[in-house]
């Protein structure tokens, strides 16, 4: 965070985000179940449209992938500035799935382009 002070407006706020993004990933969990049970009992119109309401959580899924990468990445990342040490193999290719998944759920997201391009461009 930024220096001392202030309350605890970022706390807060992570709280709500994260109370919204699990309502939004147990929405969906619901959604994708039932359409299953739909399918099985060949409501093909309204299991498609509880495919599509579970769908919706793609983005959030996208973004935590997005989240993931860059978490593994960063520490690394700041190791090699410090002691001009390369990161083991492995945690670059988790980093590199990571962003792989993120830019499959969510093709159009800069960011996650953004990352791909700068850790094939590292290699």
């Amino acid at each position: 965070g930024y220096g001392g002070g202030g309350g605890d407006e970022g706390g807060a706020t992570r709280q709500l985000t994260e109370a919204a993004a699990a309502q939004e990933l147990d929405a969906a969990e619901v959604h994708a179940a039932r359409s299953e049970m739909l399918l099985e009992e060949e409501q093909y119109a309204e299991a498609a449209l509880m495919a599509e309401r579970a769908l919706k959580g793609l983005p959030l899924m996208a973004r935590a992938a997005l989240t993931r990468g860059r978490a593994l990445l960063h520490p690394a990342l700041t190791k090699v500035m410090e002691t001009n040490e390369l990161p083991a193999k492995g945690l670059l290719e988790e980093a590199m799935g990571a962003f792989v998944l993120s830019a499959r759920l969510d093709p159009e997201c800069e960011e996650t382009k953004g990352e791909i391009d700068n850790l094939q461009v590292s290699k």
